[in-house]
């Protein structure tokens, strides 16, 4: 816990935006996927 306060909060948005960038990435793959079964 004592870590969670020393944190710097711009490390936890960057950690925040990048795990928001993956999930987005994933996202945006998993669409794709049936789309492109659906044309072979």
């Amino acid at each position: 816990m004592e870590n969670a306060l020393r944190a710097n909060p711009l490390d936890i948005r960057e950690q925040c935006e990048k795990q928001l960038r993956d999930l987005q990435d994933a996202h945006g793959a998993a669409m794709l996927e049936p789309r492109a079964r659906a044309r072979s």
